[in-house]
């Protein structure tokens, strides 16, 4: 049974994006199913103390750019996205949205201390 009879999905794509600890990856998928392309921008992790690890929160949205850039006849095809990201990773922004910090990633180990302090005292 065809749902969107034609709004053109035939010839539509489906975009997924991930946006990962090292890097924005993106597969364009054919509503059959085909994998059309794949496209990944690499970014980098921080680490200016040990255990800690932290991004630009503008990678992630500079890397989604020049996919979408470079890509731009599969863009216009887009017909639905599905995204992804690592978790938990804290990116903190102002009334804005613009980051006021770089993204703590889930990598970032320098509240371990504190989270113990917190399962000891709530723990059942």
């Amino acid at each position: 049974m065809r749902w969107f009879v034609g709004v053109g999905l035939d010839k539509g794509i489906v975009l997924g994006v991930d946006v990962g600890t090292s890097s924005v990856k993106v597969l364009f998928i054919g509503v059959d199913g085909e994998i059309l392309h794949r496209a990944e921008v690499k970014h980098a992790t921080k680490s200016l103390e040990l255990g800690w690890a932290e991004q630009a929160a503008t990678d992630y949205l500079t890397g989604l750019r020049k996919i979408s850039e470079e890509n731009q006849e599969l863009i216009r095809r887009v017909v639905a996205v599905g995204l992804s990201g690592h978790t938990p990773s804290v990116v903190c922004v102002d009334e804005e949205g613009v980051a006021v910090r770089p993204v703590l990633t889930w990598q970032d180990n320098r509240s371990t201390v504190e989270a113990e302090l917190l399962e000891e005292h709530f723990a059942n």
